[in-house]
């Protein structure tokens, strides 16, 4: 059983001045949730979406002491009024049926003024609004050429099953033109962003973050963090930040400009931590006597452990104890274990690396490592590349 939501919608029609008779009108909606009680647990299918019932109250006014109010008699005229919810994404045009997908649509009612549509839960939408003169009274009997007379979309919004209220502004614009040339209508409809949390670990300096914006415009970047990624899509983009210092980033915001001029909602970025230096001790054993008898570092901070293992590191033992090499990154995260060995006694006593990233172990066996033990211990020089392949 679906939860009803009833909004509230009042037009005010605005006849600006000079347009090509394009008015704005500017939709508030106040979303008061009535939640029915006895209902039980909704059926799992009906848990994401709700019922809106659509209250449309229209009221005339002009902007402009010169301009004429939008009469009722003008109004009445218009016997269709089609209302769509769709996706943010959507682009408006006057056509009614120029979209990729929707959510819900439906008829208002011209006796009661009211329209009802089942939406999904927690998910961008807008809703448009087509008016027509001719008289359509189901869905099916629209054939797509009917004369839209005024028409417009809705801000991105959402609702989910806390929503309280909710005001939404909307622009209607008229198919027609008259004797005034002052230009085209004003996009006033801001773009709506979402995305607050960094998706990187902390030992990445350079972090990212998804955003999704209703309309493409100019991104800007408050705080501490700032990125290359200047420019929004109407959808999701990922922004790589430039270089962050270590320690605590709490002040970072992004924002998105339309062409317009319009600018968004402030996202307040969650607080998020840097920490690209060592911390702490890094320990790594087994069951049996596990000895590092060398470290060495590489010119971009990747640190390389070596010595021998009586058990298996990352590996199975080959027999005695077996040589092995570690490599950590900068951070101290493991990157990859080596180990290597024969029957016999095989150990490390040195690591060293060069300018490419390749590392090189030495030490002593008694056994024979890709060759035949020449007698007693024999010594030996072990090659890796940064990846930890043996060359």
């Amino acid at each position: 059983m679906n939860e009803e939501v009833t909004i509230d919608i009042k037009f005010n029609f605005r006849n600006k001045m000079g347009f090509k008779r394009k008015f704005h009108w500017l939709i508030l909606v106040l979303m008061p949730l009535f939640l029915f009680t006895g209902c039980g647990d909704l059926e799992p299918e009906m848990q994401d979406t709700r019922t809106v019932i659509l209250n449309m109250d229209f009221h005339g006014k002009s902007s402009s002491r010169s301009s004429s109010s939008i009469s009722a008699s003008e109004l009445s005229q218009y016997n269709t009024h089609l209302i769509l919810a769709l996706p943010s994404g959507e682009v408006l045009t006057s056509s009614y049926n120029n979209y990729y997908s929707g959510f819900a649509q439906g008829l208002m009612n011209t006796a009661d003024k009211k329209v009802s549509l089942e939406i999904p839960l927690n998910t961008q939408m807008k809703i448009f609004a087509f008016l027509f003169k001719e008289t359509t009274y189901i869905l099916s009997d629209l054939t797509g050429y009917e004369e839209v007379g005024y028409y417009g979309k809705s801000q991105s919004f959402s609702i989910d099953a806390q929503t309280n209220n909710l005001s939404l502004g909307i622009t209607l614009q008229s198919t027609g033109t008259d004797t005034n040339t002052g230009g085209g209508s004003t996009d006033t409809t801001p773009p709506v962003i979402s995305g607050s949390t960094i998706t990187t670990p902390p030992n990445d300096n350079t972090p990212d973050i998804i955003i999704t914006s209703s309309e493409a415009g100019t991104i800007t970047y408050g705080g501490s963090c700032s990125s290359s990624t200047t420019s929004a899509i109407a959808g999701s983009i990922t922004v790589t930040f430039n270089t962050l210092s270590d320690g605590i980033h709490a002040d970072c915001t992004i924002k998105v400009t339309d062409s317009a001029g319009n600018v968004s909602n402030t996202i307040d970025i969650t607080a998020f931590t840097i920490n690209i230096t060592w911390a702490g001790t890094k320990q790594l054993g087994t069951s049996g006597e596990d000895v590092a008898n060398g470290v060495a570092t590489d010119s971009s901070g990747n640190v390389y452990v070596t010595g021998y293992t009586q058990g298996g590191l990352d590996g199975t033992n080959a027999g005695g104890s077996d040589l092995f090499v570690v490599k950590y990154n900068s951070s101290g995260t493991k990157q990859w274990t080596k180990q290597l060995g024969t029957s016999g006694i095989d150990s490390t006593n040195g690591v060293a690396t060069d300018s490419s990233g390749n590392v090189y172990v030495a030490g002593v066996t008694s056994g024979g490592l890709d060759g035949t033990n020449a007698g007693s211990y024999d010594l030996f020089v072990v090659k890796y590349n940064s990846d930890g392949v043996k060359q």
